[in-house]
């Protein structure tokens, strides 16, 4: 088992990298900008992910709660693993945009730390060249201190073994401490703000009351807000009977039951330069599957919306990963990606020898809701990882302790299909017994 895989064991880094030769310019009183984290609150307790699995105090723990706080936004589970994964969860699902510049209300992701989980905090505001930043397990192990960080953009970028990957903003536009704190269930869905999400298509609630919306697939997943009949949803994914939707400035997951669909694809085309929608005319007939192949095994391929480097990046592939390419144009590919089209660099791309790779998972669920097991492994400290397909190399999104007990839902192949808590998973039938 490999300890720095597991799902919810943020940063436990911070302690080694403080001090003022490290980048924190200055550190004031939260209650002197009128920045003041409630942490008795729920969005840091009840309501809390990471609390509810055992990892509070990390700074994962702080900013998902500091999110909900002021924000009142429940981050879905792109947002449910380590600090670093934060920035490549994010990316690879195009949940929210993202860049280099800091901007209020937003994530700060660092890479890097004493054992590679890295760092993440949230950004309360921008003044100049000073980022006001709040963050927990850094000056104090496991805990929030009190004290938000006054730091300049330039120290930002490497504080200690930390490194800065980027900041993931939540709102597309800045607001005032004020405003932002109030939670809007109105589902606004203006066309500019679609031009950074890859739709699938469109649709009408079809509801006698309300829908709930989800922050995850499954009834298990917390309720984030409400949708009225004939809302209009736009559609990014489908899942088990689920669809993913943009919902308001954020992801939401509805049972897809209850909407109508015309079928049609969504056109975005604002959103596509004149040369993007030129050269698609222009892309060879190839069609294969290939495999991403980069020499740094813990890299990512950045995935584009249209054959340039200059484009905006709206995903990112792990090494090994399978895509299914539609064509080529000098050294791009165009590739099925999301449930639409994007485009990543050809010579990132080996193909793949064995033609009948087959992701979709088939389960045996002949077992009955009372099925039982305990996690059992050599090293009694150690947790058993859950991952969200029934493969290795599938996304670690949670870790359980030996001695467990979880239910089985299914088996597959060596692989048991499982529920902790409320979160469904998959994990090696090896260390359940």
């Amino acid at each position: 088992m490999k300890k720095t895989k597991g799902l919810l064991i943020s940063a436990v880094l911070s302690a080694s990298v403080i001090g003022s030769q490290h980048g924190i310019s200055n550190v004031v009183k939260a209650s002197q900008v009128s920045i003041i984290p409630n942490v008795q609150s729920n969005a840091y307790n009840t309501n809390n992910i990471f609390t509810k699995c055992g990892y509070k105090g990390q700074c994962t723990w702080f900013t998902y709660g500091r999110v909900t706080e002021k924000l009142g936004i429940n981050l879905p589970s792109e947002f449910y693993g380590n600090a670093v994964e934060w920035w490549y969860a994010n990316a690879k699902s195009n949940v929210y945009s993202y860049g280099s510049e800091p901007k209020e209300n937003s994530i700060a992701v660092w890479g890097g730390g004493n054992l590679g989980y890295g760092h993440v905090g949230f950004v309360e505001k921008v003044e100049g060249n000073t980022v006001y930043l709040n963050e927990g397990n850094f000056n104090i192990r496991k805990a929030y201190d009190g004290n938000i960080k006054a730091l300049s953009k330039e120290s930002m970028e490497k504080r200690g073994n930390l490194y800065l990957k980027g900041y993931i903003y939540l709102s597309n536009n800045s607001q005032s401490s004020n405003n932002s704190s109030k939670y809007t269930q109105t589902n606004n869905n203006s066309n500019s703000d679609l031009n950074n999400y890859n739709v699938m298509m469109s649709g009408r609630v079809n509801v006698n009351s309300s829908l709930n919306v989800r922050n995850g697939a499954s009834v298990s997943y917390n309720i984030i807000g409400s949708l009225k009949n004939n809302d209009k949803v736009y559609i990014l994914g489908e899942s088990n009977g689920w669809y993913k939707i943009k919902y308001n400035n954020s992801i939401g997951y509805i049972s897809s039951r209850y909407v109508n669909t015309n079928n049609n694809s969504y056109n975005n085309t604002s959103s596509k330069t004149t040369s993007e929608q030129n050269s698609n005319e222009n892309f060879s007939n190839e069609s294969f599957k290939g495999i991403i192949t980069l020499k740094n095994s813990g890299s990512y391929l950045n995935v584009r919306n249209s054959p340039n480097t200059s484009s905006s990046v709206i995903g990112s592939l792990k090494h090994g990963s399978v895509v299914q390419v539609l064509g080529k144009l000098n050294n791009w590919y165009k590739i099925k990606y999301n449930n639409s089209t994007a485009y990543i660099s050809s010579q990132y791309v080996n193909s793949a020898t064995n033609t009948n790779i087959n992701t979709t998972v088939n389960v045996n669920t002949n077992y009955s809701n009372n099925k039982y097991g305990v996690v059992t492994l050599r090293n009694k400290n150690s947790r058993l990882n859950v991952r969200d397909n029934s493969s290795i190399s599938g996304k670690v999104i949670c870790s359980i302790p030996c001695g467990t007990k979880v239910q089985i839902l299914g088996t597959y192949n060596g692989w048991y299909k499982i529920k902790y808590g409320y979160i469904t998973g998959f994990a090696s039938t090896t260390y359940i017994k």
